[in-house]
């Protein structure tokens, strides 16, 4: 057993091991998120804004208006912060202006980055080159949360991993330089021009590195956290102060209900034990056992969360950060940020009501898993740390708990590698979701063509039933959207200063809702597609 223990870890210790893992990741990822990729929902509206910013429109949304259908009005984008359209801008350029593989290229330098930055931690804390290659092999077949969906979460979450390295560097070498103060800045402000979320959170690390340096008494690591936390909160206030001016917000909250809804904290996200097995896969169970098992993991993450709270706050009264280890410091500052980003999350859920998500699922904020995605690594570090570095400091029970925890996470990395080898050998020939998506699109452009071949050059103006079709049809036809959908019902007040062709794709059972438009005389049904009905209207200058 001694000698195929030896074996492995001197396997798992070689350099060239360590390279051919780091090549095996960054392929998984590429493999996954070539399924996943999906620039349909929340990303698809700053991917409009970085069309109309690279042609001169600022980070906005265009809409139509009845009363000039050709005249487009663009709106500034405050949904969301603006740092993922600035960002995609180059790339969106790069790629001649298609959208879906410079959206690919981000993620995938995003994960790239998540990858490397994971190691340079774990060697930061001195962790053995085994452990860290165990951690990469295993968590690159772990799908985080953030890679279901398109959401600008993975690209906040690599932003946030560089500031900790940058943090951690300059903790060991007892020097905060004015360059680390700069590139901290960066991380933190990048992160926070990519999620509202982390606008408060991203003050725990200036908060944290001048706590340190007060406690051990570092003049140089205190004047640095000062000048990080005075730039953090100028740049953050900037960026709120620039979105009020253009916008009326400085922030963006979708959902309109105010008030106290404590109920809504029985829905929060079982951080802990799901970091180990991802939601997605509880949901691979019937309906009743996903409900058992997901509040059964509720129970465990408020008590183990509480306990370790609880824990950490003793340990600081007495002993605080004061000549404490980098492994010692890496675990204050990783819970912190956890908690930071659970408080945040609980604080909005108790005061925002619940949002419908069409068409009926209601959402809150503290139960959404990709919220907590930079809380999920860090937990998954501070473990491989721990199995490093303090497994042989303890015996007993605490040995074999810090002995198991990181081997938790293989039936997770399992259904990884079963995911990821299907994506292999299915690899150009199956039907992924943005393939589907884009045949739907594509069926709209071809219609808008065959118009414009009898009316002559016009442009496009869409509108419809379905809120994000309308959107995401806007952002591959590049064109705006009909402000009011209901405006559709009153086809004769529409007026327009040039050409425009308005495509109306409306779904079969919402038809009995537009009879006014579909009715109308110009009104042509150019084509259905996947239960959706593309309708089109000329509208001339009058």
């Amino acid at each position: 057993m001694q000698k195929a223990k030896a074996i492995g870890i001197s396997i798992f210790s070689d350099p060239r091991f360590s390279v051919s893992v780091v090549l095996l990741a960054i392929a998984v990822r590429f493999f996954q998120l070539h399924f996943y990729l999906d620039s349909f929902f929340d990303t698809s509206f700053q991917a409009i804004a970085t069309q109309h910013f690279t042609n001169g429109h600022g980070i906005s949304t265009a809409v139509a208006r009845a009363n000039d259908l050709g005249n487009p009005v663009y709106i500034p984008l405050v949904n969301w912060p603006p740092g993922y359209s600035f960002l995609l801008a180059p790339f969106y350029l790069l790629c001649g202006k298609e959208y879906l593989p410079a959206c690919m290229i981000l993620e995938m330098l995003s994960a790239i980055s998540i990858i490397l930055l994971c190691r340079k931690i774990l060697w930061q804390m001195g962790s053995t080159v085994a452990v860290i290659n165990l951690f990469t092999l295993l968590t690159a077949f772990f799908i985080y949360f953030f890679y279901y969906t398109g959401s600008t979460d993975s690209i906040a979450v690599a932003f946030f991993l560089g500031a900790i390295v940058l943090l951690l560097a300059a903790l060991k070498k007892k020097k905060y330089s004015n360059t680390a103060i700069l590139g901290t800045a960066i991380c933190l402000l990048g992160a926070a021009s990519m999620k509202y979320l982390f606008f408060p959170v991203v003050f725990v690390i200036p908060v944290f590195a001048l706590l340190y340096g007060w406690q051990n008494k570092d003049a140089g690591i205190r004047r640095g956290a000062l000048i990080l936390f005075v730039i953090v909160l100028a740049g953050i206030g900037g960026l709120y102060l620039y979105q009020k001016s253009i916008s009326g917000a400085g922030t963006y909250i979708s959902a309109t209900g105010r008030g106290f809804f404590p109920e809504h904290l029985l829905r929060v996200h079982p951080l802990i034990p799901c970091s180990f097995i991802t939601p997605n896969t509880i949901r691979k169970l019937p309906p009743a056992g996903m409900a058992t098992v997901m509040n059964l993991f509720r129970v465990i993450h408020v008590i183990l969360l509480l306990s370790l709270t609880i824990i950490a706050a003793r340990s600081f009264f007495r002993n605080g950060l004061k000549a404490a280890s980098i492994q010692r410091t890496f675990i204050f500052l990783s819970l912190s940020l956890a908690l930071a980003i659970s408080l945040v999350l609980g604080a909005l859920s108790l005061l925002v009501d619940k949002e419908l998500i069409p068409p009926d699922r209601w959402w809150t904020y503290i139960e959404d898993a990709r919220y907590y995605g930079l809380a999920d690594i860090l937990i998954q570090l501070v473990i491989f740390m721990a199995f490093s570095y303090y497994k042989n400091q303890y015996s007993g029970r605490i040995r074999l708990l810090i002995t198991v925890l990181p081997f938790l996470l293989i039936p997770e990395a399992a259904r990884g590698i079963a995911f990821t080898f299907n994506r292999v050998i299915g690899f150009g020939k199956e039907d992924y979701y943005w393939k589907t998506e884009k045949i739907f699109l594509d069926y709209a452009k071809e219609v808008i063509k065959k118009k414009k071949a009898v009316t002559g050059p016009a442009s496009t103006v869409v509108s419809g039933s379905l809120y994000y079709a309308n959107y995401r049809n806007a952002l591959y036809l590049q064109a705006p959207v009909l402000e009011k959908p209901e405006w559709l019902n009153q086809p004769g007040s529409f007026q327009t200063s040039k050409p425009v062709i308005l495509l109306a794709i409306i779904g079969a059972e919402q038809q009995k809702h537009y009879q006014p438009f579909i009715e109308h005389p110009g009104t042509e049904l150019a084509g259905q597609l996947n239960g959706f009905y593309f309708y089109t209207l000329y509208v001339a200058p009058r």
